[in-house]
């Protein structure tokens, strides 16, 4: 009987181990996902060539108001994801964009947090807060580049990051699994002319990850690296019409991913309301846009746009909203 419950309990500790490291990678693919605004969530989340958008792309720090001159931006987001047999899963982030001599700085802190609930398997998994802070430079490079009247912009970014997960079993703890990561961007938009957008960004991010066992009191670390590259192209189709579509590559601590996203913005009042309706990586989405001269707010729901969470929790409903306005 004695051997018997010890074979249990390093079964059990196995099994959490594997459902840890598993759970972790599809919660990074998860988070490498999350749209940076409800404008480019409603739209597919392809945000690599959306000038003036929300966007992921440090280049889309510098943006440009001809017709109005103004210092810089503030904005606010916040979503829930919602999964069918998980928790639910809250997320925001606080960002100002600053106009200076030298280029446009942005500050982001960003969180994601949630309460705990248990995985496929039968374990509970508690959610410590992830925080992030991220600093953002961009500008335009050069103009005439390539052709009379285009322009080229290029951005950079840095930013660090924790995260904290604890497995449990009968209101006992059993692993407790903890990230630290530091990452780096860059990235570019180019317009040939008013009417197209090509614009693309990398990003690659260095983690360093400790596993606590409380049953026997072990720790195991270890360290891994993660790349993100995303390309697209935007349309302006017709005057109140716009249109992209990207593509993303992930490798996740040597999980690869092929991803697409694609999405339409189709204004019903020009300058004032938009209508959203795209393709997150096999998910429709949809949203609208309300715009005033010196701000805006977007409402976005995306339908299951974290597969990869799915076999640990189901599938997944996301509401976003965002505001964003210029000082």
């Amino acid at each position: 009987m004695k051997k018997l419950l010890c074979f249990s309990i390093i079964s059990l500790i196995i099994v959490s181990q594997a459902t840890a490291h598993d759970f972790g990678t599809a919660l990074s693919i998860a988070t490498y996902n999350i749209p940076y605004g409800a404008d480019v969530a409603g739209m597919g989340n392809a945000d690599a060539a959306a000038w003036g958008w929300s966007s992921n792309n440090p280049a889309m720090t510098a943006f440009e108001r001809k017709d109005t001159p103004v210092r810089g931006v503030g904005s606010i987001v916040y979503g829930i994801a919602d999964f069918k047999k998980g928790p639910k899963l809250s997320y925001g982030s606080v960002s100002g964009v600053v106009k200076t001599r030298y280029g446009f700085f942005q500050v982001n802190y960003n969180y994601l947090g949630s309460g705990s609930h248990s995985t496929k398997v039968g374990y509970d998994t508690g959610f410590n807060p992830s925080k992030a802070i991220e600093l953002f430079w961009a500008n335009k490079i050069k103009e005439n580049l390539f052709c009379p009247g285009d322009e080229f912009y290029a951005g950079l970014e840095i930013g660090t990051s924790l995260s904290k997960l604890t497995f449990s079993l009968d209101n006992k703890n059993l692993l407790k699994s903890s990230s630290r990561g530091n990452y780096g961007a860059m990235g570019f938009l180019y317009k040939p002319n008013g009417k197209i957008n090509v614009g693309g960004y990398y990003l690659r991010s260095w983690e360093r990850n400790r596993e606590r066992d409380l049953i026997y009191r072990s720790s195991e670390t270890s360290s891994s690296t993660s790349n993100k590259l995303k390309i697209g192209v935007g349309f302006q189709i017709l005057p109140l019409t716009y249109a992209e579509i990207d593509y993303q590559l992930l490798n996740i601590a040597g999980s690869k991913e092929n991803q697409v996203f694609a999405g339409v913005e189709q204004y019903v009042v020009k300058n004032a309301l938009a209508l959203y309706a795209g393709w997150a990586n096999h998910s429709p989405t949809a949203g609208i846009g309300i715009y005033f001269p010196k701000g805006g707010f977007n409402l976005a729901y995306m339908e299951n746009p974290f597969r990869e969470l799915e076999p640990h929790f189901g599938k997944a409903r996301i509401i976003e909203a965002s505001i964003y306005f210029y000082f």
